[in-house]
């Protein structure tokens, strides 16, 4: 059962999900230094993670805040990114793993990648087209018995006297033929490459703005305003030790 897993380290807290495929489904698992906060099992392709809370709406760790939204395809999970007060960050993918790939790959090749996302829509596209017409180019012409129907004489029904409504014949443009065409190639296949261009340059943009987060939060030390680890708390391991002395984690 292969793992994929993102982390993310802000006001001492680390942060990790942990993806394992299971079947069509995958369970996360959600931990805050050590301390499972949040699991859920789902074949959903987007999915929002919060933390689990007890009977008194207390987490099971004080880091446990905000949530994580995933999103994932065909090859698994692409993107985990951590939400705290309207402020996303995204979790690290682990290294070698098909996230940590991609996101290498938009980060060094961006022309790259714009141009490989526009290619597999187009071929998305056109691929059932030419499958069609090499299916109909190839079916037989089969010569199918007649099957004999009976005869039923049914009574006559009397005849319902309709309204006779005299309705106005709204005078549509009579489009060329030319012009028809035009309209029908670029609803089918124009628009959807075309879209598919701007998602692969909206997904560029967004990773330099999310490396230029990662960055900022890691020279101020903290990802949201107000969730820095309380004063006199040292993460050490699953043990947080404060004044009074070190307090294991449950």
């Amino acid at each position: 059962m292969a793992v994929q897993g993102f982390e993310l380290t802000r006001s001492g807290y680390t942060h990790r999900l942990e993806v394992a495929e299971k079947g069509i489904s995958r369970e996360y698992v959600w931990t805050v230094d050590g301390v499972e906060v949040a699991r859920r099992t789902t074949k959903d392709d987007r999915v929002k993670i919060t933390p689990q809370r007890d009977s008194r709406a207390t987490p099971a760790h004080p880091g446990a805040r905000g949530r994580i939204e995933v999103r994932a395809g065909l090859l698994g999970v692409t993107r985990a990114t951590r939400i705290v007060d309207a402020v996303e960050i995204d979790m690290v993918p682990d290294p070698g793993t098909k996230a940590a790939r991609r996101e290498e790959r938009i980060r060094a090749r961006p022309r790259t990648h714009i141009v490989l996302h526009t290619t597999a829509a187009l071929a998305k596209v056109l691929i059932p087209v030419l499958l069609a017409s090499l299916a109909l180019s190839w079916t037989p012409d089969i010569d199918l018995p007649t099957v004999p129907t009976p005869s039923v004489d049914l009574p006559d029904l009397p005849s319902i006297p309709w309204p006779d409504w005299d309705l106005p014949d709204i005078p549509w443009p009579n489009l060329p033929e030319w012009l028809k065409t035009i309209v029908e190639v670029v609803s089918k296949f124009v628009v959807p490459v075309a879209l598919a261009c701007l998602i692969a340059m909206r997904e560029v943009r967004r990773r330099r703005e999310q490396d230029a987060r990662r960055a900022e939060a890691s020279r101020t030390g903290r990802s949201t305003q107000g969730e820095s680890r309380p004063s006199g708390q040292v993460q050490s391991g699953r043990t947080q030790v404060s004044d009074d002395g070190p307090t294991d984690v449950q």
